[in-house]
């Protein structure tokens, strides 16, 4: 604590200094105000003058004790937000959404985030279901809507892969986009968008049609992805560059088993991972 006292005369003044967070005490000569100084407040010498505003406020007990504290520590702010610990879960809850192909997907992503991270971990909670569409995981049966869902598992992150049942039934890419935006909007920051993957065949448009579609899907979740500041997992583009991949589909619109651990490996989980920040 800073201490002034008064003298009548001639004599020494009783000061503390600051030193970073730590106060030392030291004596300084004083300077005597007026002719005889009598009755004037010490003002130590220009080494170890204080503030006037620490001086006004040293009038003030309740004051002079915030001024000395700021004037100790430096007041804070930044340094404090950088000494804040990060709060880590202990187990990350992962909710996987979306049609057949996710549902292939998510089986495979605990075992692969339980390779990853140890087992434990992450828990997987795999609502992936044939034929859903993004209209089911809005507003849909019980077992594909979202906010049911969010609201039983609480999730730390969310992997949404819509797109095949919407194609079937006709809907298209602006409001295929629609819906997206409307599900990153109920999950929020937790969510991951992953893209369809390629196919041969989607009953019953026949393999040219499927693609041409497919990619304009593809392209309107990377379109959302960016806009709202969303993760994409971009299953097609991994897809595309594997070599014989269509001969590792299961069928014209599934990835097989060897195809989806593949995609899952190096696409899914990373994208999981890197969700987990410092935390993984």
């Amino acid at each position: 604590m800073l201490e002034s006292t008064r003298v009548s005369g001639g004599g020494r003044c009783r000061v503390r200094t600051c030193d970073p967070c730590r106060v030392n005490a030291s004596v300084a000569p004083c300077r005597i105000g007026g002719a005889t100084g009598k009755g004037r407040p010490c003002r130590p010498d220009s080494a170890t003058r204080l503030h006037p505003f620490l001086h006004r406020a040293l009038a003030r007990p309740a004051v002079a004790l915030f001024a000395l504290l700021l004037a100790a520590c430096g007041g804070g702010g930044s340094d404090r937000k950088a000494a804040e610990a990060t709060h880590c879960p202990a187990v990350f809850r992962v909710l996987a959404v979306g049609d057949s192909t996710m549902r292939g997907t998510g089986d495979m992503l605990q075992v692969e985030l339980d390779a990853r991270l140890g087992k434990g971990r992450a828990v997987v909670w795999n609502r992936g279901q044939n034929g859903a569409t993004s209209a089911d995981g809005l507003k849909g049966y019980e077992g594909q809507r979202l906010d049911l869902l969010l609201a039983e598992v609480d999730p730390h992150i969310v992997v949404s892969n819509y797109g095949m049942g919407d194609m079937r039934d006709n809907l298209g890419v602006e409001g295929y986009a629609s819906r997206l935006r409307e599900i990153r909007a109920l999950v929020g920051d937790a969510l991951i968008l992953q893209t369809p993957n390629p196919a041969t065949q989607v009953t019953p448009y026949g393999s040219e049609r499927a693609e041409r579609e497919i990619a304009d899907y593809t392209e309107a979740v990377r379109v959302v992805a960016a806009d709202t500041g969303t993760p994409l997992a971009d299953v097609r583009a991994f897809v595309l560059s594997l070599e014989g991949w269509q001969g590792i589909m299961a069928d014209g619109i599934h990835p097989g088993p060897e195809l989806h651990r593949q995609i899952v490996r190096g696409v899914t989980a990373p994208a999981v991972v890197e969700k987990m920040g410092g935390c993984a």
